[in-house]
């Protein structure tokens, strides 16, 4: 007698599904092996080594198939937990090399910089969102250490900007021209969370501070 289809004419799969299916999954594998054995031959029975293999592979989707989930949870968790601890930045002051600003009704977010030498002039070039330049602010002549900068929301021709975030960089030279190193920050009071894009970001009022440029906490000067 010949060995009898292993699927037969029980298929546990339609045509239609069988074309579909790409992958098989555990659930899948498991009606297609009672299949088999429930329609084998019983002349000629599926040999112990054959048997074992097809268990052996069942285990492996099923390992698989629990791998894929535990490294689910596991990003979940990790992204969860970053939450959680993003939490506990808000209300406290913090220091990010975020090169964004948010300007709100004509006020814009102050720019702090650092020379580590004096400056023939200093330059702040803003930026809108599609990085047209709308600004340049020359500072002149500045002596080493900190320093403030606060755009006024105006363009070159003196036209007041619309409320939006905006991009900033600073240029500085020495008396013979080379520039200078210059590091500009953003510092202000977390009030809240956002997440963009996967990224978790600090809100500083209206702007996003992605939590990866912050380079200094501390408790407010004041409680109000």
């Amino acid at each position: 007698m010949d060995a009898l289809n292993p699927i037969g004419s029980d298929n546990p799969f339609t045509p239609e599904e069988t074309g579909k299916r790409e992958v098989m999954g555990k659930e899948d594998f498991l009606k297609l092996f009672i299949a088999q054995v429930k329609h084998q031959d019983p002349l000629n029975p599926l040999d112990s080594f054959q048997f074992t293999a097809q268990l052996a592979q069942f285990s492996q989707i099923e390992q698989l198939m629990n791998l894929n989930r535990a490294v689910e949870d596991l990003q979940w968790l990790q992204g969860n937990s970053v939450i959680l601890q993003a939490v506990a930045f808000i209300g406290k002051e913090i220091t990010s090399v975020e090169g964004s600003i948010a300007l709100k009704d004509g006020e814009a977010t102050p720019i702090h910089y650092e020379l580590n030498a004096a400056a023939r002039d200093l330059r702040v070039l803003i930026y809108d969102e599609d990085f047209h330049l709308v600004r340049v602010i020359s500072m002149g002549r500045q002596d080493p250490g900190e320093g403030e900068v606060i755009w006024d929301g105006k363009d070159d021709r003196g036209h007041e900007m619309p409320d939006g975030i905006y991009r900033f960089r600073l240029e500085a030279e020495d008396e013979e021209g080379n520039p200078i190193d210059v590091l500009a920050t953003i510092r202000g009071r977390v009030t809240g969370l956002r997440v963009e894009e996967g990224v978790v970001c600090l809100m500083l009022g209206e702007l996003p501070i992605p939590l990866s440029t912050v380079t200094s906490v501390r408790e407010p000067e004041d409680n109000s």
